[in-house]
C-alpha cells in the first residue's frame, strides 16, 4: 500500500531513510526536517503492519518545479 506518511510513521521513516544514507545512495534528514516538510513524503508498506518498504519525498517548490527530496 502506498500512502501519505503520518506523523506515527516519521520516527520509522528516519530509521530507513538513517539506514540508505549510512551506505551513500542519499542525504540523511534530521527528524526535525521530516517532520516539518511531512506533507512532502509518501510510504510503501505491503501490508498495513508491514516495516516501510519504500519512501519518497518530493516538495513543490512553485507551480512547474519541485525537488525530489527521496526516492528509495
Amino acid at each position: 500500500m502506498i500512502n501519505k506518511a503520518t506523523v506515527n510513521d516519521v520516527k520509522e521513516l528516519h530509521k530507513f531513510l538513517l539506514e540508505a544514507a549510512k551506505g551513500g545512495e542519499i542525504l540523511p534528514r534530521s527528524l526535525n526536517e521530516l517532520y516539518a516538510h511531512l506533507r512532502d513524503y509518501w510510504i510503501y508498506r505491503p501490508k498495513k503492519s508491514a516495516p516501510i518498504q519504500a519512501a519518497a519525498g518530493m516538495h513543490i517548490c512553485w507551480g512547474d518545479l519541485a525537488e525530489v527530496r527521496h526516492l528509495f
